[in-house]
């Protein structure tokens, strides 16, 4: 098992449930499957057909000239990252401003570029993990090579993820967490490994997140110290979750009520984790196809790690001398849980907190 720090709930002192509270009313259309056949793209805006992706090189910064398309028998973008300094688009096309390029495409500042010969079907999501560009989707083979669904690019050619293979159906999801390559979609296998859904590639082994989820996985994050998974499941390992939950460790746990219906996209923006999907309600929220969850500040919880204990002291001290610090080593940790007396004043320097921080481990003895 892939173990993970623990964020939510506390076992002491105050409660931290979460909040899932309404985004906006723009519609998330469902990505996964609808790129894969009919070559919309998803915007926040909503979806543009692909005939309207420009992918022409840009006059000026920022600037990107019209024109010029990615095209294929049905053409979609799914997925972008950057890698070696180059954007790589991937998707569903076969040509990138006139260049063939089977899937996935590099921009080099001047023109789009191959990867090889591509591959043989969608390409639906991209990540970095070991400085190698990874592609998961709808594919037997990359670059030529036989590849189930899964490969790696390393900058010269492309080579299967695992020496026991990729996965036994498509991938939607990618991320790195704790270490390791989580990969998510709709499959049963991971190599020789039976994996619900998603999984965990730790460079050397497949191992399962428990017992996996009870339905495709179409989004994975990093929010808070653990991973985030979304999708058309119900069930998350041995937990009732609609579709979406966090891996606590060595177990899945529902984030709140969860949504009202699948959600297919995943980010973190301004300290809150952002869904979207094909859901009308987020929680108990009315909230149509855009949800947030935030944490709730846990009062002394100086480590985020959903205690109060006496593992908090050297955290805390580093927020009361070095708060740059104290946020780079507890990314996405509230510095609200540092306000002890509840005077509105917290960070560096807020020395009045000291005497409450003592009486909050001791009990007030």
């Amino acid at each position: 098992m892939l173990g993970l720090r623990i964020c939510f709930p506390p076992r002491r002192h105050t409660a931290s449930r979460g909040l899932l509270t309404p985004h906006s009313d723009e519609k998330v259309s469902p990505l996964a499957r609808g790129l894969l056949r009919g070559a919309p793209v998803l915007t926040a805006a909503g979806l543009i057909p692909a005939s309207s992706i420009q992918l022409e090189p840009p006059r000026s910064r920022g600037a990107i000239r019209s024109g010029r398309t990615i095209a294929g028998s049905y053409p979609g973008l799914l997925a972008l990252t950057v890698y070696n300094g180059e954007l790589i688009a991937a998707g569903l096309f076969t040509t990138a401003d006139g260049v063939v390029c089977n899937n996935i495409a590099r921009w080099n500042g001047v023109t789009w570029q191959p990867l090889a010969d591509g591959t043989n079907g969608s390409v639906n999501a991209l990540t970095v993990y070991s400085g190698e560009l990874i592609a998961g989707g709808w594919f037997t083979t990359a670059g030529g090579v036989v590849c189930s669904c899964l490969a790696r690019w390393n900058g010269v050619a492309w080579q299967c993820q695992s020496p026991d293979g990729g996965t036994s159906g498509a991938v939607h999801a990618l991320a790195v967490y704790g270490g390791a390559l989580i990969v998510g979609g709709e499959f049963s296998f991971a190599g020789d490994v039976h994996c619900e859904h998603i999984a965990g590639w730790d460079g050397a082994n497949w191992q399962p997140l428990e017992i996996g989820m009870s339905n495709t996985v179409y989004a994975l994050a990093v929010y808070n110290g653990e991973l985030i998974a979304g999708g058309a499941f119900g069930r998350a390992g041995h937990q009732l979750c609609r579709r979406i939950a966090r891996w606590a460790g060595l177990s899945w746990a529902p984030l709140g009520d969860g949504m009202g219906g699948y959600v297919y996209a995943l980010d973190v923006y301004a300290s809150e984790l952002t869904a979207g999907g094909a859901f009308a309600t987020a929680g108990d929220q009315v909230s149509a196809y855009w949800g947030r969850w935030r944490c709730v500040p846990v009062i002394g919880d100086m480590n985020c790690d959903a205690t109060v204990d006496f593992a908090d002291i050297n955290p805390f001290v580093a927020y009361l001398s070095n708060f740059a610090d104290w946020q780079a080593d507890f990314p996405g940790c509230p510095p609200e849980n540092g306000d002890i007396n509840g005077d509105g004043t917290y960070g560096q320097g807020s020395f009045d907190d000291i005497n409450p921080f003592v009486e909050l481990l001791t009990g007030g003895a």
